[in-house]
């Protein structure tokens, strides 16, 4: 909200510059975003919270200035000569929908001469950022300035029958507002309507039927309250945000509707010429009654923490328009003013005394020695999977939980969970799966000239099961293209693999406990991986993620062009076995012994088959398995290939001999011959 330092001086006396007031409002709790001067004028704008629209305008601003300084607000004097007919004679008012327009004010003036507004008003409103369109317009927009309420002045003689009918819009219901768009309602929308059609949009913005133009005569003025509820969502459905919706979604004055008609029937007399009708019309079928709340005193010191004069309270509380209205026991009922829709409980109350007593008038205290909190159960786990995946050269992101189900559903068949009132049109449905906001910040990334990447981030994921509540599941997500190895004096440069990324993901994965971890060749149904290019890790049998190089149809959809390997792992699933316990085992003093074994076995035997294999025939000495060669040739036979292995054995009681470690070798050329068909090739003795 801006607010013209000079026009504020007209309503109460400031005792000190503008740059004092700016600091000094700020310490009030009415916080100052910019102070700009324009010549002889000061320009305060307000960053105000949404529960102060009572302070949305110059006079609610005042009252906050009068009761800082303990100086008495000006009047805003309101006198006009009325005259017969009566405002009966040329309109009628009626609302359908009360639930949603408490209270619908009018006023008629005729004869009136529209034309430019005089120099003094022009300046009012510039200096505030708004432009001059005629005298009967900029009026109405110097009241809303003024004393913070919105109006709308309607070309009386382009209203059917000069009827106003306050009512819900027919769905399908057109109308063209003043920003010349042509708008499509639905029966969430309240409208003003004459006695045919839709002539404006509550609360909003006027209809361009009804608009006030050179050739207007006569002019119907509306003051009303709407719903705040119901002008937010019309508002956002509709895409518009105005000075009156601004201030109707925050609540306006009930009680000051019929003012600022009349301040706008003076201003259009003195300024436009014409004749006010006597009397005004005014449907108001439900008036609110305002809440009274009991002020204790010993509960103000409990708050605050000191003692403060109870007549300092009052002068407080009434500078703000509190009425006292009772005493009661050791406290007081205050009446709250028809403005202040955020005060409803004791500590409002108090609340405001501490903004205006001075939030730097309170001593400092020693609130003694602080207790620290336990960490989650989850939080040390992830902390220390954070640490190990950023020693790893990974940079941590935080993405939004926002996505299109249409993405979403290229890396899930979960179901997703759908917003009824979403941020975004393009992403209406919090996400599946986290691999997409991954990848766009991959994209970002290569796109910007930064080629090599390594992101993480461990986040939630959503999805509906029928038609039960949503669900919600931690996820970990990480992913690396580019080099994983950049150029040194004496290393070439190496770029991502399979393997590279694999090493990665054991590295993170061995944090928690498990008896097995294993990789298998990856399910994939939803095709989000390059063919023969992914992996599950299954730990102790169940699977907790997948890793790969993602699929090319996905690079084109993202427009990378270079290659990519995500992994996405069940972090819940990983919670729950807990960190792996740190386990010391003493070297051995006795020397360990080498052996080299190589065998022919099929293609389609994984090394995991062979490792198994190995480890169901090795004794207590077998303590390192390596495999160093492999070899496809022809000459080995169709669809065979040629694996060799290092065994190491050692013996933490003894040093071994000949005898027994050739034993433990043929027990292993035993176990690969009956579980993978492995036919030996060589063997060869080393230590």
């Amino acid at each position: 909200m801006k607010i013209s330092y000079q026009w504020l001086k007209t309503m109460v006396d400031v005792p000190v510059d503008a740059q004092k007031l700016a600091a000094d409002l700020s310490m009030a709790g009415l916080p100052v975003e910019s102070l700009e001067s324009h010549g002889d004028e000061w320009i305060i704008e307000l960053e105000l919270t949404a529960n102060r629209g009572d302070c949305l305008s110059h006079w609610g601003t005042a009252r906050e200035v009068a009761t800082l300084y303990s100086t008495p607000l000006k009047p805003i004097e309101i006198q006009f000569p009325e005259s017969a007919p009566s405002v009966k004679d040329f309109a009628a008012v009626e609302i359908l929908d009360a639930d949603l327009c408490y209270r619908y004010c009018a006023r008629v003036v005729t004869g009136v001469k529209v034309g430019p507004s005089p120099a003094w008003l022009v300046a009012r409103l510039e200096a505030l950022g708004q432009r001059s369109i005629n005298n009967v317009a900029d009026i109405t927009n110097f009241v809303l300035m003024e004393m913070g309420h919105p109006l709308h002045a309607f070309d009386l003689d382009r209203l059917n029958e000069q009827r106003i009918v306050v009512r819900r819009a027919r769905n399908g219901e057109h109308l063209t507002t003043l920003d010349g768009i042509d708008r499509t309602l639905n029966s969430e929308n309240l409208v003003i309507a004459d006695a045919r059609r839709a002539v404006a949009l509550a609360g909003v913005m006027g209809g361009a039927d009804s608009e006030i133009s050179a050739a207007t005569k006569n002019v119907l003025i509306e003051s009303a309250w709407f719903l705040p509820t119901s002008i937010r969502k019309t508002a956002r459905d509709l895409g518009l945000h105005t000075e009156a919706s601004h201030r109707f979604e925050r609540g306006t004055d009930l009680e000051n509707a019929v003012r600022a008609m009349n301040r706008c029937a003076q201003l259009i007399h003195d300024l436009a010429g014409g004749t006010i009708h006597k009397g005004f019309l005014d449907c108001y079928p439900t008036k609110p009654v305002p809440p009274q709340i009991l002020l204790r005193q010993n509960q103000v010191r409990r708050h605050l923490g000191v003692d403060i004069d109870p007549a300092q309270v009052d002068r407080i509380l009434e500078a703000l328009h509190f009425e006292k209205v009772q005493t009661k026991g050791d406290g007081q009922v205050w009446l709250t003013p028809t403005w202040r829709h955020d005060v409803t409980r004791e500590i409002d109350l108090i609340e405001e005394i501490a903004r205006h007593y001075g939030y730097d008038k309170f001593p400092a205290r020693d609130l003694g020695t602080l207790t620290h909190g336990h960490p989650l159960n989850s939080t040390a786990p992830v902390a220390r999977l954070s640490e190990r995946l950023r020693a790893l050269g990974y940079f941590e992101i935080v993405t939004t939980t926002f996505l299109d189900p249409e993405e979403g559903a290229l890396f899930s068949e979960r179901t997703p969970v759908e917003l009824a009132n979403p941020l975004s049109e393009v992403a209406p449905a919090l996400r599946t799966n986290a691999l997409p906001s991954l990848i766009e910040n991959v994209r970002r990334n290569i796109h910007r000239g930064q080629r090599d990447v390594r992101l993480f981030e461990a986040c939630k994921d959503y999805s509906r099961k029928n038609s039960g509540p949503p669900s919600e599941r931690q996820v970990l997500v990480f992913g690396a293209t580019g080099s994983y190895r950049e150029k040194g004096l004496h290393d070439t440069s190496k770029l991502y693999d399979l393997f590279a990324f694999r090493g990665d993901v054991e590295q993170a994965a061995e944090l928690f406990e498990a008896r097995e971890r294993r990789f298998v060749p990856s399910r994939d149904p939803l095709k989000i991986y390059r063919p023969h290019q992914s992996l599950d890790l299954e730990m102790d049998g169940t699977p907790v993620g997948s890793l790969g190089s993602l699929a090319d149809h996905l690079l084109d959809r993202y427009k990378i062009k270079q290659e990519v390997f995500v992994a996405e792992f069940d972090l819940d699933a990983l919670l729950l076995r807990g960190l792996r316990k740190v386990r010391i085992t003493p070297r051995s003093s006795y020397p360990a012994v080498e052996r080299d074994i190589s065998f022919v076995v099929p293609v389609q035997i994984s090394f995991q088959q062979i490792l198994q294999a190995v480890e169901s025939a090795q004794g207590e000495q077998l303590t390192e398995v390596l495999p160093f060669d492999r070899y496809e040739h022809g000459s080995l036979g169709k669809g065979m290939y040629s694996l060799s292995l290092r065994l190491q054995f050692q013996s933490f009681e003894r040093t071994l001999v000949e005898e027994e470690i050739n034993a433990q070798v043929e027990r292993v050329m035993k176990a690969l011959e009956q579980q993978v068909k492995a036919v030996p090739r060589v063997a060869r003795k080393e230590s």
